[in-house]
């Protein structure tokens, strides 16, 4: 997932598609690695996108 940051931001549509996760669980990683501080949280609510620090 980290590697697909690289490419720009992510949403929590594109990180269930590259995990298999979904919605809740796509959101618990992505918040796990904010957390981590791996990953930045832009936006709010469905506009909500993960970019590398």
């Amino acid at each position: 997932m980290l590697t697909a940051a690289v490419s720009g931001p992510l949403s929590n549509e594109q990180i269930r598609e590259l995990t298999g996760l979904d919605a809740t669980g796509a959101r618990g990683v992505a918040t796990h690695l904010v957390k981590e501080g791996l990953l930045v949280t832009t936006g709010q609510r469905r506009g909500t996108r993960y970019v590398l620090p």
